[in-house]
């Protein structure tokens, strides 16, 4: 996995008084993940994104996911995670976004997989970073509110990113491996490599959380 840095290439809202709200890091609690739906550039949707758009008349103050994966082996680092953009309505605030490069509606098939292990892996180093129980790992279609609704007693979807075909629960199976497997190798984690993330586990990343502030 390569991590490209170009924050300081995405396109801002012309209004300079206009900007997201930044935030303490502290605050971020879950990563969403996302498919852009259109496979497309990040500057073409950068740019899609400061205009008015279906999220504001404005425009949004600027990209709306703070990483986005390509389909090689490429995470692009879009904007700074202290900033609260907007991807995920009321859940922006703790929120970290995950966008894949990847077309859901009407694809029979599901994301590559080279690109979805890249985006597994990254998602490990912000899980580790912040601290994130890889059980707060959403698709926002499973965010209630912005993802979905509750009609006549049933869940309705307002949106199918990151897919469909991609299955988060297997996801978030594969993010806790990892995290245990990399605990592990440091230490701090002697449960079983079982992808099930208990207590034993969450008080071994609580413990590399710790000493990483501390280095």
């Amino acid at each position: 996995m390569i991590l490209q840095d170009i924050r300081s290439q995405i396109p801002l809202h012309p209004d300079p008084n206009y900007r997201y709200r930044v935030r303490k890091l502290a605050k971020i609690k879950i990563i969403v993940l996302h498919c852009d739906n259109w496979d497309a550039d990040v500057q073409v949707i950068a740019d899609y994104d400061i205009k008015p758009n279906h999220i504001s008349d404005k425009g949004c103050p600027g990209f709306t996911y703070h990483y986005f994966v390509e389909k090689d082996d490429r995470v692009l680092w879009c904007m700074d995670d202290s900033l609260c953009t907007w991807h995920a309505g009321d859940y922006n605030g703790e929120s970290l976004g995950v966008c894949l490069r990847y077309i859901a509606d009407n694809n029979p098939k599901p994301p590559p997989d080279n690109q979805l292990a890249t985006a597994m892996t990254h998602m490990v180093t912000l899980c580790l970073k912040y601290g994130i129980d890889p059980d707060n790992v959403f698709g926002h279609r499973e965010l209630l509110g912005s993802g979905y609704i509750i009609e006549d007693g049933k869940r309705k979807l307002k949106k199918t990113c990151p897919g469909l075909l991609v299955n988060m629960d297997l996801v978030r199976y594969n993010i806790a491996l990892a995290i245990q497997t990399q605990l592990g190798i440091l230490g701090l984690y002697k449960g079983k490599l079982d992808g099930m993330f208990g207590p034993v586990s969450e008080a071994a990343l609580k413990e590399y959380v710790k000493l990483s502030n501390h280095a």
